[in-house]
């Protein structure tokens, strides 16, 4: 497998959405400052930097500890597969863990 076809693409898809994320950010604040306050507009890209940690956590597998081929075949599994494995038909062999590394650096029981 070609590691840096999967180095590369994901480190400038992050780029581009870093610099969009700042340039929406930056486009608005203004507009959103003065029609709807300041603590208005700060709730507003809390609930949205909030709402994009919750997406991040369900959607984006770990990568800790595992090979690249076992995170694109997740990665392929169907959304409601992903988020529900317990609905599938795949046998127990071929589900993948979903743990995720806690704050301090600890990781969750299996």
């Amino acid at each position: 497998m070609d590691r840096s076809r999967w180095t590369s693409c994901p480190s400038r898809s992050a780029g581009i959405a870093n610099w969009l994320a700042n340039f929406v950010v930056g486009i608005s604040y203004l507009t959103l400052l003065s029609s709807i306050g300041r603590s208005a507009t700060f709730f507003l890209y809390a609930g949205i930097a909030i709402v994009s940690v919750v997406f991040i956590w369900l959607r984006v597998p770990e990568a800790h500890g595992r090979s690249l081929s076992e995170i694109e075949a997740e990665l392929r599994m169907s959304p409601v597969a992903v988020a529900a494995p317990a609905l599938t038909s795949a046998p127990a062999s071929a589900s993948v863990s979903r743990g995720r590394a806690r704050i301090g650096g600890d990781r969750d029981a299996h």
